[in-house]
């Protein structure tokens, strides 16, 4: 039996799934890293800590599965969108990354608006925000002109690990389409927007689909893992496509929502730009597949600083989850903000801050939590009602990502929403999508649809909403939709 792996190099570390042909998970391993802030609103990471990351799942993939690395015939990269990694002429790193949720870059997305304006959204799917690569990019041109002149190659984050892996200066639609470098209807590099920061195409990557081959490992590499030198590297995906891919997630109406360490509504549709810049349009798998998506900045990650920060790190997730299960919310219960590094869709304000509203002297720590959760599934309700907007209408959505494990969550998102919600038995859903597409990209499955037809769909639960509580949660969204425009002149 063939065997195909995935893997995604994400903010907080990297994984590696091993899948069969018939794509039930064999093994995974994980390995994690710091994410650094240097000063405020700055965000970065260690690419080599990317590499070495992968370098140690592959190897204890390979040792603890023990399946035979000649079964084992391609393998699919995704990962954070938006980063930038710079090498020098000798392939050595300039300087730290600078990641998705980084905000430095407030005078250069002012720069790009009057530059393009409107012009940019057209060319690339998006407006300038900071989240993106090119407003980065331009901050480096601006802020370290020294390092700028060195630059001599341009990485998104996993195709840094794909060039070290495999030798192949690559790297794929999906993820590219989210540097604003590319533009969206040609699928090629934008010549306008390239000229302005100052850069040639030869030091951007050569562009592939999602399914197609990008290389193979580096007989060094390959031996060094315990792979076969034969291992294909598929162009894999961003990291919100791959995970769609791996909900099965293609025809309009199929929305999945992706809650990791940002949350994401995403979307297949035919081709729609949003000028307002609420919506993001990005390159899905292949030419002329397209999706649009929201985006919300503070989606584990107000998990997470609840549990640093009001509970402990001592205190584990069950019990931060079963305290929030017995609130009864009110329509005065506390409400939060989840602007904890600024927000995007569909506000794209990097200076909003976090806020924890309506607290009185009976307010309980459980109160506090529940808003936390609640105000994460606000944010994303935020979000599709600015898709609903575009016309794009869910007819079912799936849910995927590792807070997808916290069943309350699921099920306040659920009634937020008040639409049901499906959550495969599969966790790393963008691994599985990566695996998929590596599995495409060597041809063991044909097209899209033949891997559709081939692999064991997962098993499902569904979440329903409460429909006793539709009227509540309607007023309580109302207000936290007012308590951002009423503090807003405040960021």
């Amino acid at each position: 039996m063939k065997h195909f792996i995935g893997v995604d190099i994400g903010t907080s570390g990297t994984k590696a799934v091993l899948f069969d042909e018939k794509g039930t998970q064999i093994g995974d391993y994980k390995v994690r890293y710091p994410l650094h802030r240097p000063q405020v609103k700055w965000a970065e990471q260690n690419p080599d800590d990317y590499f070495n990351a992968t370098v140690t799942c592959l190897k204890n993939l390979v040792e603890t599965t023990k399946v035979n690395k000649d079964q084992i015939i391609a393998l699919g990269l995704t990962g954070q969108m938006h980063g930038l990694v710079l090498l020098d002429d000798n392939d050595q790193l300039l300087r730290p990354a600078i990641i998705w949720c980084d905000n430095r870059t407030d005078a250069e997305v002012k720069e790009l608006e009057k530059r393009f304006g409107k012009k940019m959204s057209q060319i690339t799917g998006t407006v300038p925000t900071p989240a993106f690569t090119l407003a980065k990019l331009l901050w480096v041109k601006n802020n370290e002109p020294a390092i700028f002149n060195k630059i001599n190659k341009i990485l998104l984050p996993k195709d840094y690990v794909r060039y070290r892996l495999t030798g192949c200066f690559v790297s794929e639609y999906s993820d590219t389409s989210g540097t604003q470098l590319m533009n969206i209807k040609t699928y090629e590099y934008d010549k306008e927007i390239l000229d302005y920061v100052g850069i040639s195409e030869d030091k951007l990557p050569k562009l592939v689909s999602s399914v197609d081959r990008s290389g193979k490992l580096s007989p060094k590499i390959a031996d060094q893992i315990g792979l076969s030198r034969d291992l294909v590297v598929a162009g894999g995906a961003g990291d919100q496509a791959a995970s769609a891919f791996g909900t099965m997630t293609f025809e309009e109406g199929q929305f999945s929502i992706s809650l990791g360490s940002s949350g994401v509504v995403f979307a297949p549709s035919p081709l729609v730009i949003d000028e307002t810049g609420a919506i993001q349009t990005f390159a899905y798998y292949a030419p002329n597949k397209y999706h649009i998506m929201g985006v919300t900045q503070g989606c584990a990650l107000s998990v997470q600083w609840l549990k640093a920060n009001i509970y402990g790190r001592a205190t584990n997730f069950e019990k931060i989850e079963r305290e929030v299960s017995y609130v009864q919310p009110k329509e005065r219960t506390p409400l939060f903000l989840p602007y904890l590094q600024g927000e995007r869709t569909p506000i794209l304000n990097p200076n909003a801050e976090g806020v924890i509203f309506g607290i009185t002297a009976n307010t309980k720590r459980s109160e506090i939590a529940y808003a936390v959760f609640e105000g994460v599934a606000f944010s994303l309700r935020h979000s599709l009602e600015a898709i609903v907007k575009l016309g794009v209408v869910p007819k079912n959505i799936k849910v995927g990502g590792g807070m997808s494990k916290n069943l309350v969550l699921v099920q306040i998102l659920a009634n937020v929403l008040q639409i049901p919600l499906i959550v495969p038995c599969v966790e790393e859903t963008g691994c599985f999508g990566a695996a998929l597409m590596a599995g495409i990209s060597v041809g063991h499955y044909t097209s899209v649809e033949d891997a559709i037809a081939r692999v064991n769909h997962p098993k499902t639960k569904v979440y329903y909403p409460d429909k006793t509580l539709k009227a509540l949660y309607d007023k309580r969204f109302s207000r936290y939709v007012e308590l951002y425009r009423a503090i807003e002149p405040l960021f």
